[in-house]
């Protein structure tokens, strides 16, 4: 995985409170994770 996604997930998650927001946030990035 790219830094730079990581890094965008990162600044997406500092942005939030809400604990519901960070789990999606959270899901997609892992999404994103290649499959191996």
């Amino acid at each position: 995985m790219q830094f730079s996604i990581i890094a965008e997930m990162f600044e997406k998650m500092e942005n939030t409170s809400k604990r519901i927001e960070l789990t999606n946030i959270l899901v997609e990035l892992l999404k994103k994770q290649p499959k191996k």
